[in-house]
């Protein structure tokens, strides 16, 4: 009688072991395969659709840095958290993407992070919410809120430096190509050249704002203000994306046109304003070249949009782009947005 309550025993352990190991390889299959299934963090497609591995990181949202930021104040965008990548021997290697989603239709694509449904027909037949009054006085400030942000070395397989204050190499040299080119296009434009974000990160976007601020008040005539910045992407295997694409032989970094909302608390009830300028400028450039600009990104911050009324964030490139690809793509906005100016 022992006996058998001992098979019994035995049987009842053995057949309870299969069960959990059974339970635990479906547990670690599912682990495994939850990365295939994960929706991308950037367009909201499935991962398993594309060859690279999804982004952890989007615009400027990198990792904290070690001091608190300052409480911002009621009429800025919030802060961002500052850009601090992990130094390394062998830096970040550069992996080239067309993050455009460039289908042949034409179609406009957003990243939104608001619960606002933008109507992109209703946008694009919109009619056009500014009129310059004269082509003579300043219609455009360039300014940068995260100046310091530079690009990868020609030439280079890897990531190593992000920021610099050297105006040649940062994203001052950026701005002078759209501010250039746009009053060579018969739109006048001014170029701040401060580094806000030199001294001090976290009170970068105040700082901008105060510029923005004397700007108006200096030049009534301004009804464009472009932040202009470059992006970081860093993927989940560690490496940097660097989005690009080739127009008539010459590599363009791809641009993302950024538009802040009021869905964050800011006082920018006008905000849409902004939006229809973004949908009908997109429109442009990608009729220029189908793959030049990547889909809005729609934010619930304001990032300092709501002083006038032709605001926009523009991220040129990434990290891992080259500055002349930075510069190449500066020409093609800019040549872009004033045609867009000028028709209205």
């Amino acid at each position: 009688m022992e006996n058998k309550k001992s098979i019994t025993l035995i049987a009842g352990f053995k057949a309870m072991c299969s069960m959990l190991f059974i339970i635990s390889a479906v547990l670690s299959v599912g682990v495994r395969a939850a990365p295939l299934l994960k929706e991308d963090a950037i367009y909201g497609v499935f991962a398993a659709a594309s060859a690279l591995s999804p982004p952890k990181e989007e615009v400027d949202q990198p990792k904290p840095s070690p001091d608190p930021a300052p409480a911002p104040a009621p009429d800025t965008a919030e802060p961002e958290p500052e850009e601090t990548l992990p130094s390394g021997a062998d830096g970040y290697k550069i992996v080239p993407v067309d993050l455009s989603l460039a289908d042949g239709s034409g179609d406009l694509f957003y990243k939104n992070e608001t619960d606002f449904k933008p109507n992109t027909k209703e946008l694009l037949s919109a009619p056009y919410p500014i009129q310059a009054e004269n082509d003579e006085d300043p219609l455009v400030l360039i300014l940068h809120t995260h100046a310091t942000e530079s690009y990868a070395e020609e030439g280079a397989d890897y990531v190593y430096d992000t920021r610099s204050t050297d105006p040649e190499k940062n994203m001052l040299a950026v701005g002078e190509v759209i501010a250039n080119t746009l009053s060579a296009s018969g739109v006048p434009a001014i170029h701040c050249e401060t580094m806000h974000d030199e001294k001090s990160y976290n009170a970068s976007y105040s700082l901008s704002c105060d510029s923005i601020k004397t700007y108006l008040k200096e030049y009534p005539s301004i009804q464009y203000v472009l932040d202009v910045h470059r992006d970081a992407i860093q993927m989940a295997d560690g490496s940097m994306a660097k989005p690009v694409t080739n127009v008539h032989g010459s590599n363009l970094a791809q641009i993302m046109l950024v538009v802040g909302t009021d869905k964050g608390g800011a006082d920018h009830p006008n905000w849409q304003t902004n939006l229809t300028i973004a949908a009908q400028l997109q429109s442009r450039l990608i009729t220029y070249h189908e793959s030049l600009a990547r889909p809005i990104n729609i934010r619930t911050a304001s990032f300092n949009q709501q002083y006038a009324p032709g605001s926009l964030l523009v991220e040129v490139g990434t990290c891992a782009n080259t500055l002349t690809e930075a510069k190449e793509a500066a020409k093609a906005f800019a040549k872009t947005f004033a045609a867009l100016v000028k028709d209205a």
